[in-house]
């Protein structure tokens, strides 16, 4: 997650370079919500406005906030639990449709990165729990 929040901070420095520099051509939105990475797509590909630096540099300082406090964030069950229950909610409510990514196209994008999430958060927190309390679900779930 911390490398993809780096990425994600390189792609806005980038992305606000671009604006700077008047360069559409190199402007690859990603979004999220009516904030960050949403609101810029919205204008740059929904309006056909390029006046998008305030929005650019709110999410960099988003992003620069994130990435500091996930290098002290601590994984615990329940919160994982409930992210994959969020991600699965969202898969079936607000993707499955187009969903938010409706200037981009990247809602099949946006579902499988959900699905791979609800995965590795299992796989990682919950599998071995399982097995250790029923080894031929643990074996059953372990294909997953």
């Amino acid at each position: 997650m911390a490398e993809q929040i780096g990425q994600s901070l390189a792609g806005a420095r980038l992305l606000r370079e671009r604006i700077t520099a008047g360069d559409d051509r190199e402007i690859d939105a990603w979004p999220n919500a009516l904030l960050g990475f949403h609101a810029i797509e919205a204008k740059l590909f929904g309006a056909q406005q390029t006046d998008v630096q305030q929005q650019t540099d709110a999410l960099i300082f988003h992003l620069e906030d994130l990435d500091v406090k996930i290098q002290h964030l601590q994984l615990l069950p329940q919160r994982l639990l409930n992210g994959m229950a969020r991600l699965a909610y969202e898969v079936g409510e607000s993707k499955a449709d187009g969903g938010e990514s409706s200037f981009s196209g990247t809602s099949l994008n946006d579902m499988r990165n959900n699905v791979d999430g609800i995965r590795l958060a299992y796989q990682t927190i919950f599998a071995g729990a399982v097995e250790a309390g029923d080894p031929k679900r643990g074996r059953e779930q372990s294909r997953w």
